[in-house]
Order: C-alpha cells, then structure tokens, then sequence
C-alpha cells in the first residue's frame, strides 16, 4: 500500500501551480527589503511573515520528499523538485539579506522590553543556528560515497582515506563557526536538556556493565537463529495485540493508523530503503517500511507505530506541534518494541522460534544501550581531537575507535567509525537519546508486569507538548539519568541473555 498525498496537493499540476503562487512571496520581501527594519512594527511583520513563509516552505519540502521516498526515479518529483528549488532559491537568497542585516545591527535587541520579545528572538536564533546547508553538503557527500560502495560490493576500507577528508572537512568548517570556545562544553551548552555529569554518568555505568556483551557474543557464535516467517497482516495483529497494556484509546488509533494509507510496507525496486516515520507539521505521520516477512520486521513495524502515534496523538492535541529529537522521543518506540518482542517470546511454540525472538530483542538492546552510546562519545571524542590539532589523522581516529570500542565492549569491526552519526556534529548527543530510551522502555515494561503501570500518565504524557528535559520520565517513574533506573535495564537485558542461554544450550541437548 502505497502512501495517498491528496491532503498536500491533488496532483502534480496543482502543486506546480502552488509553487508559481509561491514564487509571488518574492514581491512581499523586496518591500521587506526596502524598508526600515530598526521600525518595530516593520520587523515584527517581517518576522510574522517569515514564520508563515516556513510553514508553507514545509508543506512543499514534505511532499516533495515523501514522493521521492515512495518513487525516487518518479518523474513527477524531479520535475516538482527542480520548480521548487529554481523559486525558493531566489526566496532564500533576500531572506538570507534580510536576516544578516537583523543580526548583524542587532536589530532585535532594541525590542527587548516587547512582550513578545522571546517568540522573535527564537524566530531569529533558529535561523541564524539552522547550519543546514553543511550539514546536508557533508552528509549527501558520505551518502552517496556509501551507495557506491554498497552497490557495487566493495570493501569500504578502501575509502577510509576519503571517508577521513570528509570527516576533518565538517568538523573544521564547525571549529570556525564556534569562536574559540571548547568544543566539548559547546555542545552541552547547546543541548541544555542534557547535563556533562548525567552524561558522564551514563557513559560510566554503561561501560561497568560492558562485560556481560562478552556472554551476547559467545552464544552468538553457538548457535545461527533461524528465519521465522512472519506475514505483514499477522505482524498488525501481532502489534495490535501486544500494545494492549498501553491502554484503549491508544490501540484504537494505532488500528486506525495501521488500516489505513499510513503505512507503504511493500518493497519495490525504486523505493527508499530506510525503515523510518515522516512527521511532516500539521499533518499525520507517514511511516516507510521494507518489510521482509521476518521477527526484526515485525519490532520495526512496533517502533515506527511508536513515531506515528507519538506524532499523531501529539497533533492532534497541540495544533502545528509533532513529536521532535529530544530526550524522550525514542522511549514510545522502544517500549513498542519490547512489549511486542515480549509478546511474541510468551506465544512462541518451539525452541527456535524462541531463540529467534531472544535474539532480536538481546539486539535492540546492544544498539540502544551500547552502539548509540559509542556514536554519541566517539563523536564528542573526534570534536574535541579536531578542535584542539586542527586535523584528525587516521592514527587517531582509528586509536580513539578502539578505545570506544573496548570501554563498551563491542564487536570490533573495522572502519566502525565510517558512520553517518559523526556527521550530527553538535546534535551528536542525539545518539544518547536512544539510549534514554530503551533504559526507560525496559523500566516501563517491568512495571507492566508488576501491575504497577499507569496507563493514564502514559497517555496523558503522549498528549503533551514535547519537553527538552527529563520531566515526563519522571511522571512515569523511570528517569534514566537515575543510577537504579540505567542498571535495572542492565539487569533485564543480563538476564535476556542468560534466559537465551538457557534455550541455546536446551537446543543443543536435543540435537
């Protein structure tokens, strides 16, 4: 089932011709340009008008990407797209005069006693910190290089040298915009949501319990799970069934989400490959899956419901608000995760589906406590080497990846530090929020089981506007910056991998 986007533009005609109404905006900024923006009437209406400007900016960029997701050798979307960037370029290009002569003369400082002083401040600290274009150049480039490489089967350490240039490239452009301040305290500047000691915290206690990857990797060599079949109209019920605890006014429109158009699940030749949820403002969420009929399927099918109701349920209680990257956006995921991995290890029949099932639950906690742990501090590790030498040469890198790599006990694969995550730079921090989560979504689990779990706080939670800091773990009593909170999900999955121990070794009795 492919996605049905009438609710942007009927077709690609009346799109175009929206883009040539949009072209019009032009005409309003030359007259923005033109006038005295130290008037405050003048700039509060220029700003009023750019925050409008965004808005319908979006609606384009959404379904321009969400036709290229679904179809990207569609014509249609190279021809909508080329419109689009031939007229929003020329819009962009005033926009950027304007704003530069806002900044530059501090034009919103003279305002300061406005009440509405901190709306536009943020309007004008959003734009002036976007940083999208490097970012996007920077990625684009490692994306591309990695298609190649992935297309044509070739070992990517044959790339390392140009992968390393990429990486020095960004994080040197980066120093230079940060004026002399310390990279490390930049970034938790930044991120005012996340304290350095919760960080430091976090990292230490994760790294404490690193050992018990050491049982993960050994039964991973006892025993290869087998594929279990599972197909897509099963996985809904599968999903529906498992989220019960979460409460009915959840698992109604989660029915309705996976009923309807929401979902494009089908694989086909020219469709994107990521497993991901597109959250698009003042619209519902649209969720792209290549679903494979298999166990890790059906948990990506539970984590993308999580991003489309989160962003959905969020909508539809706070007009033009979406679930955004903070430290809770990736618990309602996760917590759809376990409980649907849970659910199927409970109505498993036979020992390999059993040990199927184990596996991919022991591996969404690997990747959520460990590997995005090791992305966010590698990444901080890399900024602070770049910004104290000026250049990371592959000695180091290669040094502070095996060091990462032990501290967090991991598989040591070569080139581990050939990922896009470095690329997040300031918003590396991110990669921790996975980790957040899946502490929180083992937490909420186990009071699922205990009884204790309040499924009006949850929801209530879900309605909320999204919050930058730790308060709504807080209501649901499973803050993971707390110490008991981070090792009781280290001892659930400790006793994960001792449970499928268990199975390996009654498996390998009966052979």
């Amino acid at each position: 089932m492919t996605w049905k986007l009438e609710e942007f533009f009927k077709d690609k005609n009346e799109c175009l011709m929206e883009i040539n109404r949009f072209g019009n905006l032009y005409k309003k900024l030359e007259l923005f340009k033109r006038c005295d923006l130290e008037n405050e009437n003048n700039l509060f209406s220029f700003l009023n008008f750019y925050e409008k400007y965004e808005a319908l900016r979006d609606e384009f960029e959404s379904y321009i990407k969400l036709l290229e997701m679904a179809d990207y050798h569609n014509n249609d979307s190279v021809i909508i797209r080329t419109k689009f960037k031939q007229i929003s370029s020329k819009i962009e290009n005033i926009i950027d005069d304007i704003f530069n002569d806002i900044v530059e003369d501090d034009l919103l400082k003279k305002h300061n006693k406005n009440p509405e002083y901190r709306k536009y401040k943020k309007i004008v600290d959003d734009y002036y910190f976007k940083g999208e274009d490097e970012v996007e150049r920077t990625y684009n480039t490692f994306d591309m290089l990695m298609k190649e490489i992935i297309t044509n089967d070739v070992n990517i350490m044959y790339f390392k040298h140009t992968f390393l240039e990429i990486i020095n490239n960004y994080f040197v452009s980066l120093k230079e915009n940060l004026d002399g301040k310390n990279y490390e305290e930049y970034i938790f500047e930044v991120h005012e949501e996340l304290e350095k000691e919760d960080f430091v915290n976090l990292t230490n206690l994760v790294k404490q319990n690193s050992l018990v990857n050491s049982r993960y990797f050994s039964i991973a060599t006892e025993y290869i799970p087998k594929n279990i079949k599972i197909g897509y109209e099963n996985a809904k019920y599968i999903v529906q069934n498992a989220l019960t605890p979460l409460g009915m006014e959840y698992k109604s429109l989660l029915y309705a989400s996976l009923n309807d158009d929401s979902i494009d699940y089908q694989k086909r030749k020219y469709k994107s490959k990521d497993n991901c949820t597109y959250m698009p403002t003042n619209h519902r969420a649209f969720v792209n899956i290549n679903y494979s009929d298999d166990i890790e399927s059906v948990l990506t099918l539970a984590h993308e419901a999580g991003h489309m109701l989160s962003h959905n349920i969020k909508q539809k209680n706070n007009r033009g608000i979406g679930e955004v990257q903070n430290p809770i956006c990736e618990f309602y995921s996760l917590t759809n995760e376990l409980l649907v991995g849970n659910e199927l290890l409970k109505n498993a029949n036979t020992l390999d589906e059993k040990i199927s099932i184990s596996y991919e639950l022991i591996d969404t906690y690997y990747i959520n406590l460990f590997m995005a742990l090791f992305h966010a501090d590698l990444s901080l590790q890399i900024g602070n080497e770049i910004n104290k030498k000026s250049y990371i040469d592959m000695k180091s890198i290669t040094s502070l990846s095996s060091k990462m790599i032990k501290k967090y006990n991991l598989f040591n694969e070569k080139g581990i530090w050939i990922d896009s995550s470095l690329f997040e730079c300031i918003n590396s921090i991110y990669y921790t929020y996975g980790t957040y989560g899946i502490i929180g979504a083992s937490n909420i689990c186990e009071a699922i089981n205990n009884k204790t779990f309040n499924v009006k706080d949850y929801i209530e939670i879900l309605k909320k506007k999204c919050s930058n800091d730790f308060e709504l773990y807080d209501i649901l009593g499973c803050n993971p910056t707390k110490l008991y909170t981070i090792q009781k999900a280290m001892d659930n999955y400790s006793n994960l991998i001792e449970n499928t121990r268990d199975l390996v070794y009654e498996k390998k009795k009966r052979r």
